[in-house]
């Protein structure tokens, strides 16, 4: 009994990591075809602030940084495991805070926290989750202060990004 399945050879097969990979290339493609290229177009109201939407709440920056990773191509795993950290903020700060109210020693409680620093049964975290809780909400609001959401993003210089010596500047 001869059986006919047609199997490419192990070196032209594609991992499903790969399959996924070029599906979401594909579709990326496909939407940017579809979708004329955005003109900003000026804002010649008065009352509208300079800065962007200081209105927006911890909770919507969370939302609108959550997708805007999705939309980056990140992992559903990242974006989750994002959406954990920057779910302490919002649980810290609040649903209704304002983001533009934020302040640098605001910032410095949070990440000094207890939501920041210990497990629910007050042992303390880990080095790398307390530094990643951290770093979540610093990229947030320096996604902010890109998106012009906010004037600059309030991050104390105590746990700013260390720059990374390089052959050129050591």
């Amino acid at each position: 009994m001869s059986s006919k399945t047609s199997k490419a050879p192990a070196a032209k097969r594609k991992s499903p990591a790969e399959k996924a990979r070029e599906a979401r290339a594909r579709a990326a493609k496909e939407k940017a075809a579809q979708e004329p290229p955005a003109t900003p177009t000026p804002d010649t109201s008065a009352d509208t602030p300079k800065t962007g939407n200081t209105a927006m709440t911890v909770s919507e920056l969370a939302e609108a940084y959550l997708k805007a990773l999705e939309a980056a191509g990140r992992s559903r795993g990242c974006v989750f495991s994002y959406s954990i950290d920057i779910g302490l903020a919002v649980r810290y700060f609040g649903e209704k805070a304002k983001v533009a109210a934020l302040t640098e020693q605001k910032v410095i409680k949070f990440f000094e926290s207890d939501l920041v620093t210990k497990t629910r049964t007050g042992k303390p975290k880990a080095r790398p989750t307390i530094d990643k809780t951290r770093r979540v909400l610093r990229q947030a609001l320096l996604w902010a202060a890109e998106q012009r959401i906010i004037d600059a993003a309030p991050i104390p210089a105590k746990y700013a990004r260390r720059q990374r010596k390089t052959a050129t500047t050591a």
